[in-house]
């Protein structure tokens, strides 16, 4: 089991992650294999999450964001479109260059633009961040000649990820006192759920709770990357109460927060 790093989630952040690791749980519940994992405590911290978005729907930046979201869609799916055209190049190092990036894109999965807004967020900046860096990369990006696109994509992603944090921090201003509270819970309740998915893990025969944890794992992972790129200690949420974590050995955790069995199993 992976630790939250939920204190440095900044608002947005936490809604999102909140609202993503609902669609999980229900995806599994759907066929039945939730049954010993009530999770009731966290719908109803959805409904009100979702209430606290609905006091921002009209904000005027909601149309720029979907706008820029469509855009950096555009950007990925363009690129991938490219690249795999690259692939069936009747020239070995250009042919080469595209199956290295291709490679480093299967990395994430297929159906990058469908991922939740903060999940795309941080693949982007992934991306971007090593195509620029990686000797490998940049040399294949060179020979594509991919700078056009992918310099469109990370302004068009950092543009995007503004204006979304800007959304959802509106809801903070409007009514602080009440939505940090409504985090303080949330939580509390998720930290609960996690924990005694952990015990069922080890009763686990068929692996449904297995799957169901690493699922969860990997989202965890995806957010609190969010974090460790922008710096741990850069909340907008400092005065969030703690939640108990003792009661997890830390003998059985790495300095991640990662269950080092589990990491071997993957």
């Amino acid at each position: 089991m992976i630790r939250p790093f939920y204190r440095n989630y900044r608002n947005g952040e936490f809604i999102r992650f909140y609202k993503d690791s609902i669609e999980i749980l229900e995806s599994f519940a759907s066929k039945g294999k939730t049954k010993q994992l009530a999770y009731e405590k966290l719908l109803q911290h959805h409904q009100a999450l979702n209430d606290a978005f609905l006091k921002v729907s009209g904000s005027s930046i909601t149309k720029q964001i979907e706008a820029l979201d469509d855009a950096r869609d555009m950007s990925i799916n363009g690129i991938q479109h490219v690249i795999v055209g690259y692939t069936n190049h009747f020239t070995p190092k250009t042919k080469e260059a595209a199956e290295t990036l291709l490679a480093d894109l299967k990395r994430y999965g297929t159906g990058i633009a469908r991922n939740s807004y903060q999940q795309q967020t941080t693949i982007l900046e992934s991306i971007c961040a090593d195509w620029q860096q990686i000797p490998k990369l940049v040399k294949a990006v060179e020979q594509l000649q991919l700078h056009p696109w992918l310099s469109h994509m990370k302004a068009t992603n950092e543009k995007f990820a503004a204006q979304y944090l800007n959304r959802v921090e509106d809801i903070a201003k409007n009514d602080k006192d009440s939505l940090l509270k409504l985090r303080a819970e949330a939580t509390e309740d998720h930290w609960d759920l996690l924990r005694r998915l952990d015990a069922l893990v080890l009763l686990d025969t068929p692996g449904d709770y297995v799957a169901l944890q690493k699922r969860l794992d990997t989202l965890i992972k995806t957010y609190n990357q969010t974090v460790e790129m922008r710096g741990r200690g850069n909340t907008d949420v400092a005065e969030l109460p703690n939640v108990d974590t003792s009661n997890i050995a830390d003998e059985d955790l790495d300095a991640n927060g990662t269950n080092r069995i589990d990491e071997k199993e993957d």
